[in-house]
């Protein structure tokens, strides 16, 4: 009776595993675990698993996180459900966290993980952090791949001292995600020829993807494409990289020129606004063209906008064809031109920059400066004309002001709360010294208000790296539990 008894159990637990083994499918990416599904304090979302009880915690409060308590020292692990990643795809690992409860260094380190099973043993590491002390949520990010395809855990493990007063390290938003930025098929495209003549045929071939859709309708694994198209086109591909599920597009123009019996050339298809252009017709003796010029071939055109000319020749016997030609006009380039800073002080350096163009040339009316950026010191207001000429050889100009400010700074600024700047301008570094132990906000604008940087200072002083920053006028504002001042300061 006792072994049908045990018999049973078995059966019964093998059946429970089963159950739970069932359940437990592989997730696929993109993968988020926010926690939001816990209900109770300590609830596991499903089919995780914990290396320790009493350090290893979950919160149902809000919208749900978890937690590493501080003791006993030592190190712990989450670890995820499982979820499929394929080998040849570029992965982004990511979970934001947290400590409260203190200053103290508690807490060592903070690593996100993965392996092949929910096991502290043969974890790979893809980010990690030292000395973790973050009142905030803060991001722990990076990419990562797998060396094959198949069933894969995220690990999380923290490192605590056991010491004083961090008591919480928390952590949520644990996510996997494929930017496509990074798996993005790199296709190549090609034809046979790209100039055909109406009734031909062109092959169209494509490489770089696992699969392919053609803007006819082709799709499927094969990467060419027959077409016979009637008029100039231009046929997009679609390329699919099949583990990641990214796509990349591009596009060939393919040109087809008309076969009649009588036909007609250009000296130039694509011309800028008012070039001059040759049209000469062949196949016949005599030519009445479009332009209502009789008898004359070639003839001569200055087009200025885009359109289509046409020739009817006559042969001796009287019999007549047309032929025609499309002229396509290019506009001129659309430029645009900034200043590296929009105000600045006598004396100073500023670069002027263009885009939109090919080749450009500045000037202030008197002198000339060739390129796309330009650096310039103008003792007063000026304004600076730029013309750019793009690969056609059309041109266009535009007028930028610079505007220039005589402006007057203090080498150093004392202000009453008892705060010292110096030195202004700055050079490279900015030096911020308080009289006593204080607690402030600094933040750097730029002239129009926008905010650049943030710093917390908690004590006498702090240094502020200008490096990256263009020369200009700054604002700095300083925020203390008393005050709040805003300084005026110029970076060299």
């Amino acid at each position: 009776m006792k072994s049908i008894y045990k018999f049973c159990f078995a059966l019964i637990l093998l059946m429970n595993q089963q159950a739970f083994k069932a359940q437990c499918v592989p997730a696929t990416v993109p993968y988020l675990e926010n926690f939001s599904g816990v209900t109770l304090n300590n609830q596991l979302p499903a089919c995780w698993a914990i290396s320790s009880p009493s350090t290893c915690l979950t919160f149902s409060n809000s919208s749900g996180f978890a937690a590493f308590y501080w003791v006993p020292a030592g190190s712990s692990y989450f670890f995820s459900k499982g979820l499929q990643l394929n080998a040849g795809v570029i992965y982004s690992g990511s979970l934001f966290y947290s400590t409260q409860g203190g200053t103290g260094p508690t807490w060592t380190s903070l690593s996100l993980l993965y392996g092949t099973s929910q096991s502290s043993l043969g974890l790979i590491p893809i980010a990690s952090i030292g000395t973790v002390i973050s009142p905030g949520y803060t991001a722990l990010s990076n990419t990562f791949t797998v060396n094959s395809s198949g069933v894969y855990y995220l690990a999380i493990n923290a490192q605590s001292t056991g010491g004083c007063c961090n008591y919480y390290l928390s952590f949520d938003d644990l996510s996997v995600t494929i930017p496509c930025a990074l798996n993005s098929p790199t296709l190549t495209v090609g034809a046979s020829t790209n100039v055909l003549c109406s009734g031909q045929s062109v092959v169209l071939f494509a490489s770089g993807a696992d699969t392919y859709t053609w803007s006819n309708g082709t799709s499927g694994p094969t990467a060419t494409m027959t077409a016979s198209p009637l008029i100039t086109t231009t046929f997009s591909v679609s390329g699919t990289h099949t583990a990641s599920g990214c796509i990349s597009t591009t596009t060939i123009p393919i040109q087809v020129n008309p076969s009649p019996n009588v036909g007609l050339t250009a000296s130039n298809y694509t011309v800028c606004s008012g070039y001059n252009v040759s049209l000469s017709a062949f196949g016949a003796n005599t030519y009445s063209w479009s332009t209502n010029v009789i008898n004359v071939n070639p003839i001569s055109i200055s087009p200025t906008v885009s359109a289509t000319y046409s020739v009817m020749g006559a042969n001796n016997l009287g019999c007549k064809d047309s032929a025609y030609v499309n002229i396509t006009v290019l506009p001129p380039p659309q430029l645009n031109a900034i200043s590296s800073q929009d105000s600045i002080c006598l004396g100073q350096s500023v670069n002027l920059m263009v885009l939109g163009a090919q080749n450009y040339t500045w000037t202030d009316g008197t002198n000339s400066f060739p390129g796309s950026t330009v650096q310039v010191s103008p003792l007063i207001t000026t304004v600076y004309t730029v013309t750019g000429t793009d690969s056609q050889g059309c041109s266009s100009s535009l007028a930028l002001v610079q505007t220039v400010l005589n402006c007057v700074f203090e080498k150093e600024i004392k202000t009453n709360s008892g705060l010292n700047v110096f030195p202004n301008p700055i050079g490279e570094f900015l030096y911020i010294n308080f009289d006593s132990e204080h607690k402030a906000r600094i933040s750097v604008l730029n002239a129009c208000g926008k905010c650049l940087e943030v710093r917390e200072i908690n004590g006498l002083n702090d240094v502020l790296d200008f490096r990256k920053l263009n020369g200009g006028l700054y604002f700095l504002k300083v925020e203390t539990e008393d005050t709040i001042e805003i300084l005026k300061i110029i970076k060299n």
